[in-house]
């Protein structure tokens, strides 16, 4: 992963959530709940299958997954008589391809085990970091929509 500036407070949120057991998916909807000042178990344990590349299956990375989610939870179809917001597949294609790049020095890979090198141990370092990147790319695009 690519070495970049990481706001210290929000990165130490962030390891408060990961050393309470929560996972990637998992911390970036806690955050958006947190910051609406609504609390969801429901959601949050649903989301939790994103977690660790789909259930430990080390498959699509739970930041992108879960980030994908936080995206939808603001712009998608919730209730029957709403409609998702026109632009949120713009939004989601925006999230995946800004991964992609930001995550080019493991060829772009959108895969848990790939970002992590095939080296579980690594987790504490890497998944915190991108984290953290993800949730601020996010709100970037949705406040750019004004959903925020």
């Amino acid at each position: 992963m690519s070495e970049k500036k990481v706001d210290f407070d929000e990165l130490e949120k962030i390891f408060d959530y990961y050393h309470s057991g929560y996972q990637c998916a998992q911390v970036l909807l806690l955050y958006a709940l947190e910051a609406q000042g609504i609390e969801n178990p429901d959601l949050i344990r649903a989301i939790g299958g994103l977690n660790s590349g789909i259930s430990e299956y080390r498959s699509v990375c739970g930041c992108l997954s879960g980030g994908e989610c936080l995206l939808s939870y603001f712009a998608g179809k919730g209730a029957e008589e709403e409609e998702m917001h026109a632009e949120y597949k713009e939004m989601a294609k925006e999230l995946y391809d800004w991964f992609t790049e930001f995550n080019e020095d493991t060829g772009g890979s959108v895969i848990c085990k790939d970002l992590l090198e095939n080296d579980f141990s690594q987790r504490a370092r890497v998944c915190p970091i991108l984290i953290n990147y993800t949730f601020q790319k996010c709100l970037e695009i949705l406040e750019k929509r004004g959903l925020i």
